[in-house]
């Protein structure tokens, strides 16, 4: 069955980084552990409309900063949406939005860290490190279209 493929880096017990890529085979995405396995799971079942909710261990390195807009991330409910400036404030530096901008460029696990569900202040849909393309179909998922 062919799906998006995903590229999990893992120490065994904690995700450590995800890259998306098109559509490819199960076979191919090189699960070489249980966590990456689970995650997997995790992520097919996102993908598939049937989880909103990642529970899996991660471990995310950045400056101080970067950690803070990332926690930020994980509060953001599935189906919402927030502003890089409500972001920046969520990270308490309210006048920061540039800079959570490019933390969230530089998240290392996105979808599992949710930085998809940023948009621009003017409700267009900002970037995406992964393409907008599946920035647009991760914010239809959660639309539940």
């Amino acid at each position: 069955m062919a799906q998006w493929g995903f590229e999990l880096e893992d120490d065994g017990s904690h995700i450590l980084s995800l890259k998306i890529s098109p559509p490819r085979l199960e076979a191919e995405c090189g699960l070489s552990s249980d966590i990456a396995r689970e995650a997997f799971l995790q992520l097919a079942a996102y993908f598939g409309g049937r989880l909103k909710n990642f529970s899996l261990p991660i471990r995310m390195v950045g400056t101080d900063f970067q950690m803070s807009v990332w926690k930020a991330l994980r509060t953001v409910p599935f189906g919402e949406t927030v502003s890089y400036s409500r972001l920046a404030a969520m990270a308490s530096r309210p006048k920061a939005c540039r800079a959570a901008a490019a933390a969230c460029g530089a998240n290392p696990i996105p979808i599992i860290v949710p930085c998809h569900r940023v948009i621009a202040a003017d409700g267009s849909i900002g970037g995406f490190s992964s393409g907008l393309r599946l920035k647009r179909f991760l914010l239809g998922i959660e639309a539940g279209r």
